[in-house]
């Protein structure tokens, strides 16, 4: 749907992002439910207005982080947890299962086996369980595939908002999404996004964007990453590096 002033995209998922033009067509205004909508538009109209055939000095007038983007890191760290929650519970249910089942062998092996004593109906009932328990696997995990999307989406959408705010190069661009980086695994286990960035932008604040004069202690390489219990030092951390780099900060490898 397109007038002389707005233009609204219409997303496959069927949510939808408007371009507003101001009146002396000099800024756009973006309007969406979520980042995710906002991604794909607000990344193929940067895209385009930079490119030489238009050759337009962007900024922008957004804070970051965003929220969108802090809940969005939330809602992906728990699901983590939950699917790290019902994996131990179905690793304890099938220990359980094949422990009934060597018990029901040692019964039917013996010449003058004792009762069951309801072990069959045990087996069954720890059976159903573990299948159940799969099912919630998948179920969490297809989930958790919608809200790496958008995780990922609002990481690129914040990415680009300190990239016109402090006018970055190309380079510099491509170093922050190197350390803030938009790819989520939402396979990686253990360490997953979250440990990545809490390490990346931890040394960032130790090295090229530290307050302090840099020293070879700061330079030393991190520790080995270890699973967080939560997601508060990370969320702090990507507002540091947000914010020093919009105040000049200049990134290094």
């Amino acid at each position: 749907m397109t007038n002389a002033k707005q233009m609204t995209f219409v997303l496959r998922n069927q949510e939808t992002v408007s371009l507003l033009v101001s009146k002396d067509d000099a800024k756009l205004r973006f309007q969406a439910n979520s980042a995710s909508a906002l991604q794909l538009i607000l990344t193929e109209t940067y895209t385009r207005l930079t490119s030489p055939a238009y050759s337009l000095e962007i900024s922008s007038a957004c804070k970051i982080p965003s929220m969108d983007l802090m809940e969005a890191i939330d809602r992906h760290f728990a699901h983590r947890l939950e699917v790290k929650a019902l994996k131990k519970t179905l690793e304890d249910r099938t220990y359980q299962m094949r422990t009934i089942q060597k018990k029901l062998l040692s019964r039917f092996k013996d010449k003058n086996p004792s009762a069951l004593n309801n072990l069959d109906f045990l087996l069954q009932h720890t059976y159903s369980q573990v299948i159940e328990t799969a099912s919630q696997i998948e179920t969490v995990k297809q989930s958790q595939e919608n809200v790496s999307v958008a995780l990922s989406n609002a990481v690129t959408c914040n990415n680009l908002i300190v990239r016109t705010l402090c006018g970055m190069s190309q380079e510099q661009f491509d170093l922050l999404t190197q350390f803030v980086t938009p790819h989520v695994d939402c396979d990686a286990g253990d360490v997953g996004w979250e440990e990545l960035t809490l390490a990346s932008t931890a040394h960032l604040l130790r090295t090229c964007l530290s307050r302090k004069e840099q020293t070879n202690a700061s330079n030393a390489p991190p520790s080995q990453m270890e699973p967080i219990e939560n997601t508060d030092k990370l969320k702090r951390q990507i507002l540091a590096v947000y914010e020093r780099v919009k105040n000049g900060g200049i990134l290094t490898l």
